[in-house]
């Protein structure tokens, strides 16, 4: 058993408890519906599980289409009111960040003679990057300085690359980041039930391979973050070549209605299919040639994790993150080839669109790509590795 000093947003203490042995761990979330951090919640959950150790989920505020979860959900409401003992609490978001900043000293002497917990969170953003882009620059601003300012209230500060844990040392303590990149848990693809909706949309993409077509898919929130107008205009430019290429988009947005406006100025009303929101989005890549994500920004695409997976090809744009994890290996451990086909954002949208239409092409004509991918997923980000990192986190 070892003991680690821990300091920030508060008196310098000390966590004394064993890794080796089960722990109690209680994640703190906003809500219980679907979205990219509560999946990696219910996956940190899965594996956590898995080795012995008790977790339990509380959320701050109630939802309509709650997703479900594989272990107990509680309200937690305005209160510190966890049960008597956690070993871990690990925040996920600004609301459950707040929430321990505001009951941190309630929730440590809960532990009594067991020592105060450990207080984790995980940073999913680029926050003054992205939550203006979600929230507009007055909103998203104030949020992103509330995320950080919370961030001194906890032990332990998860990135999700090393790239993102770099951008956040220039406000936070390095002695206290660390990073852990994302895994997927997906359940068997055999015998996959659909409702009635999200069969025919299956029976769309189908008729579309029947018929020659390529199918590329996207699979997210339909925002300008996330590059939809880029896939649509190289869409465009590809279909003009003489192509037989497809979109589906699944998910919804609110600049949805801006790329329905740009898809029928540029005539592609019979090439794109808006598929709106759908429930485990990934069931749908068995039907996709490749999947795209030609974002601006990225913390950790759980959708590339998905297709790797599903040992699905995958164009994406050139983030740091994909040149980290996803970009050239040393030669001692690959064939030195990419993982994915990558393209570079340029400034000037009509070059940007252009490299897209290219990466395309790429990963069309290279038909080992898709095992690089799946084996660069059971290497360095399996629903096991994913476990060392975290419970190095928890423990040292």
């Amino acid at each position: 058993m070892g003991t680690t000093p821990i300091g920030g947003g508060c008196r310098k203490e000390e966590i004394d408890f064993d890794i080796s042995l089960s722990m109690r761990i209680a994640h703190i979330i906003n809500h219980l519906g679907v979205s990219g951090v509560n999946q990696v919640v219910a996956d940190l959950v899965s594996v956590f599980s898995a080795h012995g150790h008790e977790c339990v989920i509380y959320y701050l505020k109630a939802c309509d289409s709650p997703a479900s979860y594989p272990c107990p959900v509680v309200p937690l409401g305005g209160s510190a009111s966890l049960p008597e003992h956690f070993d871990v609490i690990h925040a996920h978001g600004v609301g459950p960040m707040l929430y321990v900043m505001r009951h941190r000293r309630a929730l440590a002497k809960r532990n009594g003679s067991q020592g105060r917990p450990l207080f984790v969170t995980t940073l999913h953003c680029y926050c003054f990057q992205d939550l203006p882009s979600l929230y507009g620059w007055a909103k998203g601003g104030l949020m992103a300085m509330a995320y950080l300012a919370s961030t001194l209230w906890q032990d332990r500060v998860v990135c999700l690359s090393q790239d993102m844990m770099r951008y956040y040392s220039r406000w936070i303590s390095r002695r206290k980041l660390r990073y852990v990149y994302n895994t997927r848990l997906l359940p068997s693809k055999q015998n996959e039930v659909f409702n009635p909706d999200d069969a025919t949309l299956v029976d769309q993409l189908k008729s579309w391979h029947a018929q020659g077509h390529t199918v590329i898919g996207m699979n997210g929130v339909l925002i300008y973050r996330k590059g939809v107008d880029l896939m649509l205009r190289a869409l465009r430019l590809l279909n003009l070549e003489g192509r037989r290429f497809r979109l589906v988009l699944v998910g919804d947005g609110q600049d949805r209605g801006d790329f329905e406006k740009l898809c029928q100025s540029l005539g592609l009303n019979d090439e794109v299919l808006f598929a709106g929101h759908r429930k485990d989005a990934y069931r749908f890549l068995p039907y996709y040639d490749i999947l795209a994500l030609p974002s601006h920004s990225e913390g950790f695409p759980l959708s590339l994790l998905e297709a790797a997976v599903y040992q699905k090809k995958v164009v994406v744009s050139e983030l740091p993150i994909v040149k980290e994890c996803f970009g050239y290996r040393t030669p001692w451990t690959s064939t030195g080839k990419e993982d994915v086909a990558a393209f570079k954002i340029d400034p000037n949208q009509d070059a940007t669109v252009l490299r897209l239409a290219e990466a395309i092409r790429n990963a069309m004509a290279d038909d080992a790509i898709s095992a690089r991918l799946r084996q660069r997923f059971d290497e360095d980000y399996s629903p096991e590795v994913f476990y060392q990192r975290y419970e190095r986190v928890y423990g040292g």
